[in-house]
């Protein structure tokens, strides 16, 4: 099994190995409470039910004669959740800027974010995935002067991706 379970259907697949094997039970708990004896298979997928979170699977085979296996289990985490945009603002929150370079300052405040995609389009098009950080202090606005929006999008670790999140700004260099 992988490490993670991320996609939205929290399905998973169970690879299982056993010689002589006939028969099979699968459960996530460890006296098989909820199990019922089913013919061996080499794969089993499940989907869970259960919310984010640590989840153990307990596996016992059966023969023909009715010797059964000692019991193995397996953990996976299901992690669904993407990272949360608290807040996000340029400059402070300032509405205008005259840097001449068209520097401003990012400020992403977040749980859960280990990567950021910054982009002057809402499909992201072109964009690519940085470091995490709370504060950008050198992010160059795209285009010549007046009104600019920023998008921003997060990943966690896992790879699941925030809504996006956009901030403006106003860029005038001269009055």
């Amino acid at each position: 099994m992988q490490n993670y379970v991320t996609n939205k259907e929290k399905k998973i697949i169970l690879s299982l190995s056993a010689v002589g094997a006939t028969g099979m039970r699968i459960s996530q708990h460890e006296n098989f409470r909820d199990a019922r004896w089913e013919p061996y298979l080499v794969s089993r997928e499940i989907v869970l039910n259960e919310a984010d979170g640590e989840k153990t699977f307990y596996v016992q085979f059966v023969d023909d004669a009715g010797n059964m296996s000692d019991v193995v289990s397996s953990k996976i985490m299901l992690d669904t959740t993407p990272p949360v945009i608290k807040s996000f603002i340029i400059n402070g929150g300032e509405e205008w800027t005259n840097d001449s370079n068209k520097k401003v300052k990012l400020s992403i405040e977040s749980d859960g974010a280990t990567e950021v995609m910054i982009s002057d389009n809402p499909t992201f098009t072109g964009g690519n995935w940085q470091p995490f950080s709370a504060v950008i202090s050198d992010h160059t606005l795209p285009g010549e002067d007046g009104e600019k929006i920023i998008f921003i999008q997060l990943r966690d670790e896992i790879g699941n991706v925030s809504r996006p999140a956009s901030a403006k700004i106003n860029l005038k260099r001269t009055f």
